[in-house]
């Protein structure tokens, strides 16, 4: 598989984000930890990186790319949502 396929089926995923498309994969690493911090919602309504991710799995499951490609998103998913837990709670 390569980064241009994730890419790809991460610009699926937010159809109005058209930088999406033409970046790379430390693009789309930077734009899920975004999305899992809610950096795009008013702060009155933001939840938490928990509901973000909850979310975005729903939403990568219903995408139509190949499951060797969904589980590679669910993957950057899991590991940015695993670091901001780390840097919230240290210990």
């Amino acid at each position: 598989m390569h980064d241009r396929e994730i890419v790809e089926a991460f610009a699926l995923m937010w159809r109005d984000r058209s930088s999406v498309k033409s970046g790379s994969l430390k693009d789309v690493r930077n734009l899920i930890r975004s999305e899992l911090n809610d950096e795009f919602t008013h702060p009155r309504v933001r939840r938490t990186p928990s509901e973000k991710y909850q979310l975005a799995i729903a939403r990568i499951e219903k995408l139509e790319v190949v499951e060797a490609v969904k589980c590679e998103l669910i993957r950057l998913y899991h590991n940015e949502l695993a670091s901001i837990v780390k840097t919230v709670n240290p210990n």
